[in-house]
């Protein structure tokens, strides 16, 4: 009984979500030009809305490079393998370079007309510089 259980909810979660896993930036590793430069995919975020109507927000990323894109220049491999030869530490050449990064973005959103705000997008402008003390209305992850 358990193991029918099992194929059924195996077969329903392979329907459900095998054609989404193609649509993704990661499957184009083959290292040709055919797919973009870089992947990154966002794991955390924090957010911040403060009373001025600011959303102050921090990602990490992660995600992938292509050899000869400007987050992977020609060469970095290289250099990295033999550095870390040094040590002992395998460094193998491949057609993409894993990425780390973090993200911050500063939103007014008091230049958001509502209709876009109930939408979700965002024709808002971007400004570099946080207040220097926000206060936190709301967050998300």
């Amino acid at each position: 009984m358990w193991t029918r259980v099992r194929s059924v909810v195996l077969a329903t979660a392979m329907t459900l979500l095998g054609p989404a896993l193609g649509t993704s930036g990661a499957t184009h590793r083959s290292g040709d030009d055919s797919g973009p430069d870089a992947v990154l995919y966002e794991l955390t975020e924090h957010a911040v809305i403060t009373d001025a109507g600011l959303r102050i927000a921090t990602s990490s990323l992660e995600g992938s490079a292509r050899r000869g894109s400007a987050l992977c220049p020609q060469g970095l491999q290289a250099y990295a393998k033999a550095v870390y030869k040094a040590a002992g530490v395998h460094v193998r050449i491949d057609p993409r370079c894993a990425v780390v990064a973090i993200g911050q973005s500063q939103i007014d959103l008091t230049t958001v007309p509502p209709a876009a705000r109930s939408a979700g997008t965002s024709g808002s402008s971007s400004t570099a510089t946080p207040p220097t003390s926000p206060t936190l209305r709301s967050s998300s992850s």
